[in-house]
């Protein structure tokens, strides 16, 4: 049932249109994510909050990986949490993450609701919007699903 806490927490933020993570907003007391995509910490953030365990770059602190490292289907990051395994496209449902690697930038990534859509943090507040498909810039679209 944990896919389904990760999805409902995640929806709730996109009903509020929650701006918390924001470009022009900090994180928490962390200043140096001021005018950057936090889409990375948006899924940090719901996956502790609905009891999942997140990877960290550093681990027992506070170190998000980003969107180009979720897309990556090798991510030793993810694989290490050893909750976590790579599912096709066709097999995703609501609550698996989501990442796009994008060449020139740092990638895109978010919480897979219902109807072909995910869930994420834009420039200004959380969004509900359809899943990119065939986009030139995407090189890779990798879904996780949290298996603890």
């Amino acid at each position: 049932w944990t896919w389904y806490k990760i999805w409902k927490v995640a929806r709730n933020y996109s009903q509020k249109e929650s701006s918390k993570w924001g470009v022009w907003r900090s994180w928490g007391w962390r200043f140096d994510y001021f005018g950057k995509n936090k889409c990375n910490l948006f899924v940090y953030d719901v996956l502790n909050e609905a009891g999942a365990k997140a990877p960290n770059r550093k681990p027992g602190k506070t170190s998000p990986i980003g969107a180009n490292e979720w897309a990556n289907p090798r991510s030793t990051y993810v694989k290490n949490t050893g909750c976590y395994r790579v599912v096709s496209f066709r097999q995703k449902r609501g609550g698996d993450i989501i990442a796009f690697g994008r060449y020139k930038t740092s990638g895109h990534v978010g919480i897979v609701s219902i109807g072909g859509e995910y869930i994420s943090a834009g420039d200004y507040r959380v969004v509900e919007k359809s899943i990119p498909r065939n986009s030139s810039s995407i090189f890779r679209t990798t879904v996780w699903r949290y298996t603890c």
